[in-house]
């Protein structure tokens, strides 16, 4: 066997991607990527190392190599993530003359997304990645953008055949015609009465399939139904999430699975969709789900995927805290999940650890990258709340709105942070003290879902589902970066490495 090394240097100048986002109508945008692929081609040429383990004459091997790699062909692809999703594959041409393009028309403006790039080509049989690379993630505004994706180099190890390798036989026709399985006669010598060795059973093969949004689209729910704020206000269902932990008569199929964001989805034998989480309880001792149930550190349960159900407020348009004239709010009724502001309570550089705009809470809500620690983190870049409880359809009902996080929202002085262009976010301080859209502390009156009091979530007392809840406004307390909280019927501040329970905000188009 010959052994081959790629050792591909990455020049911005040898592969750039550059792309142009031009504004075709008020409503339309697209997004072009262009190279040159012949680049490619010469830097292989010219950068092919070898490693032999044979004695066989340098030259000769690399005339080998040179007629290896003369068989190959190179792709390219372009994924777009976000609130705009898509993705395309190209051969690449050797043709020096030649120019590529790969372009993504009909975008919508105000969307946030991010690009990944990779070239790659089929070597035995084995796909082998050449370059990759992603952006980081931006918002597609109204004229023309310039984004940049440089895709750094890979390096790759495989091995060539010999050409002198023998080749394995076929069976022959004989042995594979019906007609002469009766015509031979076993022999005795390799004939034995000795019981053959018995196989290891095999695991059954899962199969991996579309989850099915349509139980969450937007349905509003019949007048007089219950919520928070009394019977009296409109409540709708919309999206999908893991809620309820499994009946003990419903049994679950793992050879189906559904993959939506960071969850894995498997049926259950009454037809619904579970969601199998680890239990981590803030009382390890004294948690009880809706069932009457008690919960368990450390153990694998199933919870019930199950439409989100909402509290509308129609007409909201606060230019203090979110502006969104023309538009209804949608508060979750239950607290779903938890989360912290922040990973720590450490400053990032300038960047204080109650920053919103750079927050992990706002990150998980969107599937945005963020500054973890100093770095950053694509640990919920398509898969934070955002992608996994709409699909693509649903995400484009939900506006993405200005969320605004200064002084005016409630934040102290000198602690506000810039304002941001979301489709989820949290409420603020302001909004948690407003009578006329939380009349009699509706509020607080947040309850836990199963699911959510499985995932750490700081309970307001042991052995009940009422949580502390997140806002986004940062605060100070007694010279410590805080974020705000419900606990109670008062707001209170938090450090922002809590986990404490959230229940998202949303904007729709009336």
């Amino acid at each position: 066997m010959r052994r081959v090394l790629f050792y591909i240097s990455f020049l911005l100048s040898f592969l750039l991607f550059t792309s142009c986002l031009q504004l075709n109508n008020e409503k339309s945008a697209s997004l072009s990527f262009s190279f040159d692929s012949s680049k490619l081609y010469r830097a292989l040429d010219e950068s092919t190392d070898t490693d032999s383990e044979t004695d066989s004459d340098t030259g000769s091997e690399n005339d080998t190599i040179s007629d290896f790699l003369n068989d190959l062909t190179f792709y390219v692809t372009i994924e777009v993530f976000g609130d705009y999703q898509n993705k395309q594959t190209i051969e690449l041409s050797a043709d020096a003359q030649e120019i590529q393009t790969i372009t993504f028309s009909d975008l919508v403006p105000n969307v946030q997304v991010y690009v990944t790039g990779s070239i790659y080509t089929e070597i035995l049989e084995q796909t082998l990645e050449l370059y990759s690379g992603k952006t980081d993630s931006f918002m597609i505004h109204e004229g023309s953008n310039d984004i940049v994706l440089s895709l750094n180099k890979l390096e790759l190890d495989f091995e060539i055949p010999d050409s002198d390798t023998e080749p394995v036989e076929a069976p022959s026709s004989e042995s594979n015609n019906p007609e002469n399985t009766n015509d031979s006669e076993p022999d005795p010598e390799t004939e034995s009465d000795e019981p053959s060795e018995s196989t290891e059973p095999t695991e059954p093969e899962v199969v991996i399939v579309d989850y099915d949004y349509s139980g969450g689209v937007y349905t509003e729910l019949p007048a007089g139904t219950s919520g928070t704020a009394g019977s009296s206000e409109s409540y709708v269902t919309f999206g999908m999430w893991p809620q309820t932990i499994k009946s003990a008569d419903v049994e679950i199929d793992t050879t189906q699975e559904a993959h939506c964001g960071d969850f894995v989805y498997c049926k259950g034998s009454d037809g619904e969709w579970y969601c199998k989480h680890t239990e981590d309880l803030y009382y390890e001792t004294n948690t009880t789900y809706s069932d009457g149930t008690s919960g368990e550190e450390g153990r694998e349960s199933w919870f019930k995927v199950e439409p989100i159900m909402w509290r509308v407020i129609s007409d909201y348009d606060d230019d203090g805290d979110t502006s969104t004239p023309g538009k209804t709010l949608l508060v979750a009724e239950k607290v779903i999940y938890s989360c912290a502001i922040n990973d720590d309570d450490n400053a990032r550089g300038e960047i204080l650890a109650n920053n919103y705009k750079e927050s992990r809470m706002r990150a998980f809500l969107n599937g945005y990258e963020y500054n973890k620690q100093g770095t950053q983190s694509s640990e919920f870049v398509s898969k934070g709340f955002l992608q996994t409880a709409f699909d693509s359809t649903l995400r484009q009902m939900i506006e993405t709105v200005t969320v605004r996080n200064g002084v005016e929202t409630g934040a102290e002085s000198g602690y506000e942070c810039e304002d941001t262009q979301d489709k989820v976010f949290l409420l603020t301080k302001n909004e948690g003290n407003d009578s006329s859209m939380f009349p009699d502390s509706s509020l607080y009156k947040h309850y836990c879902t199963d699911f959510a009091l499985a995932t750490s979530i700081s309970q307001a007392t042991s052995n009940t589902s009422v949580s502390e809840i997140w806002l986004r406004t940062p605060t100070v307390q007694s010279g410590t970066v805080c974020s705000a909280r419900i606990y109670s019927s008062s707001i209170y501040n938090s450090v922002p490495s809590c986990s404490l329970g959230f229940f998202p905000a949303i904007c729709i188009s009336e």
